[in-house]
Parts: C-alpha cells; structure tokens; sequence
C-alpha cells in the first residue's frame, strides 16, 4: 500500500499554521461581508436594507427587481452601451497592447526601461488629471457623450497598465520557441500569431478581465464625458442613488437590484475564463 501521498497531504497541511488560516478567514470576511450585504439588500424589503440590527436572515422577494421594471428600458440601454464600451475596449487594447508587448520583450528597442518607468509613472497619476484636459479635445472633435471617446479615453488610460502586463508575460516565455518557428520557415509575424499568441492566452485573457472589469465599473470617466445618447449603468444607478431623499425616487431596493443584475455578467465572464487564467502556459507549444 502505497502511503506516500496520503503523507505529502498530511505534510503540506501541517505547514499551515493558525496564522495563516486565521488571515485567510480575515480577508475572506473583508471581501465577502460587504458583498453579501450589497446583493442580500436587493432581495429584502425596504425597510429591511437599513434596520438597525442587520437582518441576515431574511425571506427574499423580487419586489425591488419589479419596481426596476418601471425604468427597464432605461437600464437594458445603459446596460447595452456598457456591454458595447467594454468588448470594444477590450478588444481595441489587446490589439495595441500585445504587439507593444511583443516589441518591448522581444525586440532589441532602445531604452525599455525608461519607456517602462514612463508607462508606470502615467498609472501613478490621478486618471482624472491626465483625462480634464482631454475634454475640450474631445469635445471640438465631436467625441464628448460617444462610445468611440469612452473607448479612446478609457485606452489612453489602461493601456500602460496592460502592456506591463503582458511584457512581463511574455518574458516568461522561451525565446527557443520563437527560434524554433523560424527554423520551421515561420517569419517574426507568423511566429508571434501562430506560436506566442496561443502561449500568452492565459495572459491575454487576464488582461482582458482587467481592462473589462474596470471598463465596465467605471463611474468617473462616464460622468465627466457622457449625457444623454451614451448612458454607462454606473452612470443609470448613480441617477437612481443621487434621486435619495426627494420622494419617489427614494428607492434603495431598486438601487441593490440593479446595482445586483450589473455585477452578474462580470461574474458570468470571470466563471467562464478563470479555467484558462491557471492553464498551462506552454501547454502544447514545444514539438513532440
């Protein structure tokens, strides 16, 4: 009988000290405790969301979720320009990112480390003092409350970020298989989309839920460079909270119900793409 793995368990779990069990449930309960709270209180009464003693324990109904009807076309529009902003972005940033990517780590490119130091001291400002003087830019170029100046200011913002990003992957990754598709008659951009590409993928995709989460939960940039035509749901539930306190528009439940229905597709898309976020990165890549 083999006991050999049964103690490589027993071992791993006796490094596991009470420290380290006791931060896990600290930070599990500091992420999960306010998120509990935020999607419970779209499911409770109104008068159930702010009582003095918590209410944890509660029957749910869907009377928030149908008084948010009465504003459903509003909210399927903002939720629509939101879900159009994103993808573009998305897709717009990985196709600028991954070639500068690409150029930084493969290509022999004077100066790196100070473009690098660039990139990293653009994400050390204040995104609302690089993008204020964009405004008046934007607006004699016809671009102030579209999708195409969200998605231009929302690139001008991340794109440092993603570049790093998927450098420092990229760095990861052998330099002999790159040799080996140029033994194989591949040129440097065949090699890059038939042999890097599907390597990065992991990385890509992570990059890709970077940029769509902070895209899609956006509040500031959507406020200052939007109306009435390119309404973002931060921008629809920001309405809906700003109405507090003057009558009928006093309504926290439906502020957690659609506050609840936007953070769905973001879970939707993390549940979907975590299983090639661990896959292996050179998974297939080297010739048998």
């Amino acid at each position: 009988m083999n006991l050999r793995p049964s103690i490589m368990k027993r071992s791993r779990i006796d490094r596991i000290s009470w420290a380290d069990i006791v931060a896990m449930i600290v930070v599990l309960l500091v992420v999960l405790v306010p998120l509990y709270f935020a999607l419970s209180s779209a499911f409770k009464l109104q008068r159930d969301i702010f009582s003095f003693v918590p209410r944890i324990l509660f029957s749910p109904n869907l009377r928030n979720f149908d008084r948010l009807t009465t504003n459903w076309p509003r909210y399927l529009g903002s939720i629509g320009t939101s879900a159009l902003v994103t993808s573009i972005s998305i897709m717009f940033m990985l196709l600028v990112a991954l070639p500068s990517a690409y150029s930084f780590s493969r290509l022999p490119v004077k100066g790196v480390s100070l473009i690098s130091f660039v990139l990293v001291a653009l994400r050390m400002f204040p995104p609302i003092v690089l993008t204020i003087p964009l405004y008046p830019l934007f607006r004699n170029l016809g671009l102030i409350d579209t999708p195409i100046g969200l998605i231009l200011l929302y690139a001008s913002v991340q794109l440092p970020l993603i570049v790093l990003l998927l450098k420092a992957f990229m760095d990861t990754i052998p330099r002999e298989l790159d040799e080996q598709a140029w033994i194989d008659g591949c040129g440097r951009a065949e090699s890059f989309v038939r042999v890097i590409i599907p390597v990065m993928m992991p990385g890509i995709v992570a990059g890709g839920i970077i940029v769509g989460t902070v895209v899609w939960n956006d509040f500031l940039f959507a406020f200052l460079f939007t109306g009435i035509r390119t309404k973002t749901a931060p921008i629809f539930i920001y309405e809906l909270l700003s109405g507090v306190g003057e009558g009928a528009l006093s309504d926290w439940g439906q502020v957690f119900a659609a506050t609840t229905l936007q953070f769905v597709p973001v879970l939707l898309v993390i549940w979907v793409f975590q299983r090639r976020m661990v896959s292996g990165v050179t998974i297939g890549a080297v010739k048998g």
